[in-house]
């Protein structure tokens, strides 16, 4: 039995246009400015000092601001995306189900580059066999595989498959 390499893992290495980009920052870091900024005023502002009730609302609201400020700042210097580097979109993850007796139909279909079949195929709940789909909004670059679940895992039963903008089209709207 042939063995494949996950999607996830070989993502950057299938395509040389795709990127790892990370996350603007500074946005992030205004919402954690303006969260310490909202929680010393709530406590020194004399305008306040008879108003207990809206200080300690406006020192919550300040907190709040605070930690989303810290966690999105965090999150924008450690996660990374993938994008398309011809046309700077990004590529989005999605996943679409089938039922186990359709999987050698479903591989051979995506193989042959034939979207239509594939499209054709009973969508299921059941999650027997998986359809991962890496694209773009406008299906400039698109990329696919077959996994299928054994215990307590999804194994690759397909090498990562890419399409044209026109199959594409097709293959977006599975997802």
């Amino acid at each position: 039995m042939e063995t494949f390499e996950n999607i996830n893992d070989v993502l950057y290495q299938v395509n040389p246009d795709i990127i790892r980009r990370k996350k603007n920052p500074i946005l992030p870091f205004l919402v954690l400015v303006c969260g310490v900024g909202l929680t010393f005023w709530s406590l020194n502002a004399e305008a306040l000092q008879d108003r207990a009730n809206l200080s300690a609302s406006l020192m919550f609201a300040g907190i709040v601001l605070v930690l989303v400020g810290i966690v999105s700042v965090v999150r924008a210097f450690v996660s990374t995306s993938p994008y398309y580097r011809p046309t700077g979109e990004k590529l989005y993850r999605s996943e679409c189900f089938f039922e186990q007796k359709d999987k050698r139909a479903l591989c051979t279909a995506l193989e042959a580059g034939r979207v239509e079949e594939v499209a054709a195929l009973p969508k299921s709940e059941i999650s027997g066999v998986v359809l991962t789909i890496y694209a773009t909004r406008s299906g400039s670059c698109t990329l696919v595989q077959v996994a299928e679940y054994v215990p307590h895992r999804f194994v690759p039963i397909t090498s990562v498959i890419s399409f044209t903008q026109e199959q594409a089209k097709i293959v977006l709207a599975l997802a």
